[in-house]
């Protein structure tokens, strides 16, 4: 096919630069050799134009249909089409789209349980989770993580539930900063002389009932002791290595007492 095409271009240049050079050489017979020179390019500039033109357009046809092509797929992955979105906002109803994060209070819970209709006005009228559509979903439908929900409202339900979903996320990032003081983290301690846990074994000196604080390791006159037992006896100068929440830590020594 390419040489059948190559073989074509070449006979439609000899042509073309023929009829030109007869129309040429009579007017400049001194200029014959510049004049073919002039045609050869002349008419090759004219062809290729002409390849390059069909080019352009092979590749503009492609890049319109990837272009509609990509728009339908949008469509479809949309929930709801831009043309029926158009026709609700002039009625005053809106459509907006949201994703449910990881740690949101709603994961787990179903549309009946979240009562969104009663609490704001607004319905869930599509589900998407990932490549499946749920439209109209039923009230028993569970909500999971990075579901995206579609929600349908007036411009007053749709104020009310973004005012909701504000106070949830509040409430989310109030309870992970109050979680916060129940990780556990690590502290010392270092006996005194006249300290209630001079001279007591680990399993004597109460730590873990009194404190809710747990001993991972001692250190004695520059060594580490982390294999301990219950028989452990505990000296002036130990620094211990305590392990639990940061706030009964911050009461181990009251407590101890």
């Amino acid at each position: 096919m390419v040489l059948l095409f190559t073989s074509l271009t070449a006979i439609r240049v000899v042509l073309a630069t023929t009829l030109v050079l007869m129309v040429l050489i009579p007017l400049f017979p001194r200029l014959a050799v510049l004049m073919v020179i002039i045609a050869l390019n002349f008419i090759t500039i004219i062809i290729f134009s002409q390849g390059l033109m069909k080019q352009s357009h092979i590749m503009e046809t492609r890049f319109l249909r990837n272009f509609n092509e990509k728009q339908k797929y949008e469509e479809n992955k949309s929930a709801i089409l831009p043309t029926v979105a158009h026709a609700l906002l002039n009625k005053n109803i809106h459509i907006e789209e949201f994703e449910v994060s990881q740690s949101s209070p709603s994961v787990g819970k179903t549309i009946r349980e979240l009562d969104l209709r009663q609490k704001t006005g607004i319905n869930i009228v599509a589900i998407i989770r990932g490549n499946k559509k749920i439209n109209i979903p039923r009230s028993d439908q569970m909500i999971y993580p990075f579901d995206r929900i579609v929600v349908a409202g007036s411009d007053n339900e749709m104020q009310a539930f973004f005012q909701y979903l504000e106070e949830r996320k509040s409430w989310v990032n109030e309870n992970e900063n109050n979680d916060g003081e129940h990780h556990i983290s690590v502290s010392q301690y270092i006996i005194d002389p006249d300290s209630v846990l001079a001279g007591k074994t680990i399993a004597k000196s109460g730590i873990r009932e009194k404190t809710e604080c747990m001993i991972i390791g001692i250190d004695r006159e520059g060594q580490s002791e982390t294999k301990l037992v219950s028989s452990f006896v505990l000296k002036a100068g130990d620094i211990l290595w305590l392990a639990g929440e940061r706030e009964k830590l911050n009461h181990f020594e009251d407590n101890i007492k």
